[in-house]
């Protein structure tokens, strides 16, 4: 949760997009309960099968907004070898902000 926390800038965006990372983390607490029905114990197949399923999913999001922020990082870096100070935009869209990875 730190990650979303340094790479999102100004305050005001950090401000909405903390709290939104924050929501969708507990919606975990909610859904599992669904997914593992005690009729379905002690091997869960089906929770299991669903709980692997979206662990995929969200490594494949998780490179995705790698690759993005990685190719930002790119651009912002070939934009300062070519000697441009500023790129007029502001946050963490700025020229002197590095997404960390």
């Amino acid at each position: 949760m730190t990650w979303i926390t340094t790479n999102l800038a100004p305050d005001t965006k950090r401000a909405i997009g903390q709290p939104f990372a924050y929501s969708l983390a507990n919606l975990s607490n909610l859904i599992s309960g669904q997914l593992y029905p005690t009729n379905q114990g002690p091997r869960y197949v089906q929770g299991n099968a669903i709980s692997a399923g979206l662990t995929i999913v969200a490594g494949f999001l998780y490179a995705s907004c790698w690759f993005l922020l990685r190719r930002r990082n790119m651009k912002k870096a070939k934009l300062v070898a070519e000697g441009a100070t500023t790129n007029g935009k502001e946050g963490d869209q700025a020229l002197e902000f590095t997404y960390i990875l």
